[in-house]
C-alpha cells in the first residue's frame, strides 16, 4: 500500500471529503443536536473512503460510489419536497460527476493491474 494522490480532479474532491470528515467529527463534540450526531458518523465513513482512495484501495471507491448514489437519491427526494433550487441541482450534478470520476478511476486501476499481470506472465 502506497500513499499516493488518486490524480486529477479526484484528488481535489477527496481532500474535500477529508475536510468534511474532520468537520463532522468536530460538530459531534461541539454541537449537541441530532443533525451533528448524524453528520459525524457519515463524515467519518466518507473520510475513511477518501483516505482509502489515497492508499489506492478499490473498496473505498466502491463504498464512496454507494454513498454518492444514496446522496443523489436523497437530494432528488428533497427537491421534490422543497422545490427545485439552483443549489440543490448543483449538488446533485456534482455528486453525479464524482460518481463518474470514481468509476473512471476504478476502470483505469483495473486496466493498470491487467497490463501489469500480462507483463509479468510474458
Amino acid at each position: 500500500m502506497r500513499f499516493k494522490a488518486p490524480g486529477g480532479e479526484l484528488t481535489f474532491f477527496s481532500i474535500c471529503w477529508m475536510i468534511f470528515a474532520a468537520l463532522g467529527i468536530f460538530l459531534f463534540f461541539y454541537e449537541d443536536s441530532l443533525r451533528a450526531k448524524i453528520l459525524a458518523p457519515m463524515g467519518l465513513v466518507v473520510g475513511i473512503c477518501a483516505i482509502g482512495l489515497w492508499l489506492e484501495q478499490k473498496w473505498s471507491a466502491q463504498l464512496m460510489i454507494f454513498l454518492l448514489v444514496l446522496s443523489i437519491g436523497l437530494g432528488l427526494f428533497a427537491m421534490t419536497k422543497k422545490g427545485m433550487t439552483t443549489p440543490h441541482v448543483i449538488k446533485v450534478l456534482t455528486m453525479g460527476y464524482n460518481i463518474y470520476l470514481l468509476v473512471d478511476w476504478l476502470r483505469l486501476k483495473k486496466d493498470k493491474v491487467e497490463t501489469n499481470t500480462t507483463f509479468l506472465e510474458s
